[in-house]
């Protein structure tokens, strides 16, 4: 998920030859340095938290649609699920496709969303994991979803001051949703596409979500105090070894 694992594997080689030249006053401080490994590997706790989010906003019923927004990630963050809003919390009428495309219009990752309510519900949207998608530093991209005629409401809107629509708009680092990125085109059928038609002064149609992977502050701390613990270990080898004829 990091994209670490080769360092992973690097530093838990050289915990396992460490703790072999350690005693056992020493031995806890590589075991706790062992977390820097763990992870680094991939195990580190981490949070799925939604890109944007919102406390209110109108909604809209229409015919078949792609629908949703572009976006920029501004530094380097990986996608995790694709969703869709349910309006209610009480589950879809109908199925629903979410894609990711890039700025040429290929689609990079895409998931159905089933009818009713058994995917997973975080806020006002319901969520269906994917592969983890790695959104690249600085490029944009347009995350769209099909609408399936009129039987799931989405919401829309202006988020930014001063005609806002949109009430608590807020986005998580490092995804960037500007003013005027609200995109959708008509169609007759229900066939994922990437839209490119804009009306308004709407921000987004949701329409489609997606959550981001996000090291919790906890594994962040584990890291730096495993790091610190190896250095400290280290430091006692060097001295350990050290003999006088």
């Amino acid at each position: 998920m990091f994209a670490l694992r080769p360092a992973a594997c690097i530093l838990t080689d050289g915990l396992k030859r460490l703790v072999g030249g350690l005693d056992m006053k020493t031995t806890h401080l590589a075991a706790g340095a062992a977390a820097c490994a763990m992870l680094l590997s991939g195990t580190a706790l981490a949070a799925d938290v939604p890109a944007f989010d919102f406390d209110g906003a109108p909604t809209s019923l229409d015919s078949a649609l792609s629908l949703g927004f572009s976006f920029t990630a501004t530094a380097a963050a990986t996608v995790t699920a694709l969703g869709y809003y349910d309006d209610g919390g009480d589950g879809f009428a109908t199925a629903h496709e979410v894609g990711i495309f890039d700025s040429n219009g290929n689609l990079l990752a895409s998931a159905d969303l089933s009818a009713g309510a058994s995917d997973r519900l975080i806020g006002q949207f319901r969520y269906a994991g994917i592969t983890p998608l790695t959104l690249a530093a600085g490029q944009n991209y347009v995350i769209a979803a099909t609408t399936h005629g009129s039987a799931d409401p989405w919401a829309y809107g202006n988020a930014y001051p001063a005609d806002a629509t949109v009430s608590n708009f807020h986005t998580t680092a490092p995804i960037a949703i500007t003013a005027n990125s609200a995109l959708f085109l008509y169609q007759d059928d229900n066939n994922l596409r990437n839209p490119t038609e804009h009306y308004s002064n709407y921000t987004f149609y949701a329409g489609p979500n997606f959550l981001l992977g996000v090291p919790e502050p906890t594994s962040w701390a584990l890291m730096l105090g495993g790091f610190g613990l190896m250095g400290a270990a280290l430091r006692n080898r060097r001295h350990s070894t050290v003999s006088f004829g």
